[in-house]
């Protein structure tokens, strides 16, 4: 409706999935320019208790963080409580006035008395910033395994910040679920990402290295010639894919009566929560049940 003003009491700014469990918990709308998509191996907390989200169907131990912000997203959008879906370019705030520009170049306006700030992704117009600080960015190196991909091995550790987990996974590659792929995780500042001893291709040999320490190989490559009982194998073959940098940044904001700034982590949000019914709950309880 052309020049409509939509009227909401309280309105959750953000779209990680932290702010879209807020929104649904406490069936408020939640307005966002861009979903933060967890890292899709991420997976919640065993024995994390899930009832308070009315879902049945799934159990923390076999969930993984994607999946559960689908859910929440089923859930909010049926409700009506995610408005502009994923269509907003950038969100403008004026005194008790939020105004809305879409992919459709059209403003949406709405009033409002509270907004509950998660995430400032293109949102202007909060208050005044009044410190910053950064923590090590989570750096996620992709790599293709071409030689070395069959083993019973899931994850191998080191004692270092730079690639202190390789985690192994079934390859995206192929549909023959034996063959394994692997990415590591590393925790950086933002001086080391662009240093030349942390790069893609230090992960990747440092990935190798680890592979070899724990007795991975290469295929078998027939048996060594004055031991018929030893085998030979080829060397591990490893190729970079892609980086990807997760940055933790923690911002304070100066105070401002309009607005309420929360940093609930996601176990935070689900033991504190009072468990009264949401009508997006119910909608999504009645779906699965």
């Amino acid at each position: 409706m052309k020049g409509h003003i939509y009227e909401k009491d309280r309105i959750v700014i953000g779209g990680t999935l932290n702010s879209l469990i807020y929104a649904y918990l406490n069936d408020l709308p939640v307005l966002f320019v861009e979903v933060k998509t967890p890292f899709m191996f991420d997976t919640l907390p065993a024995g994390l208790d899930l009832r308070g989200l009315s879902l049945p169907h799934i159990h923390s131990k076999e969930v993984t963080e994607q999946e559960l912000l689908q859910h929440i997203m089923i859930g909010s959008s049926l409700a009506g409580n995610i408005p502009l879906s994923d269509s907003a370019l950038s969100i403008r705030i004026n005194e008790k006035m939020i105004t809305v520009a879409t992919q459709f170049r059209k403003l949406i306006k709405f009033k409002y008395n509270k907004l509950i700030v998660f995430d400032d992704t293109d949102i202007h117009g909060l208050s005044d910033v009044s410190s910053i600080m950064r923590k090590p960015s989570r750096v996620i190196d992709w790599i293709n395994v071409r030689a070395g991909c069959v083993h019973d091995h899931d994850v191998l550790m080191s004692n270092n910040h730079f690639v202190s987990k390789a985690y192994f996974y079934p390859s995206f590659r192929t549909d023959n679920s034996i063959f394994k792929d692997v990415y590591a995780e590393s925790f950086l500042s933002d001086k080391h990402i662009f240093e030349s001893s942390y790069t893609e291709t230090m992960a990747r040999h440092k990935v190798t290295k680890m592979m070899k320490t724990a007795g991975i190989n290469g295929p078998a490559n027939g048996t060594h010639p004055n031991n018929p009982t030893l085998p030979i194998y080829n060397d591990l073959k490893l190729e970079s894919s892609k980086r990807e940098v997760y940055h933790n940044i923690i911002k304070k904001y100066t105070p401002d009566p309009r607005f309420e700034y929360r940093d609930d982590t996601i176990v935070e949000l689900l033991e504190n929560s009072k468990h009264r019914p949401s009508y997006a709950r119910k909608l999504v309880k009645g779906m699965f049940e």
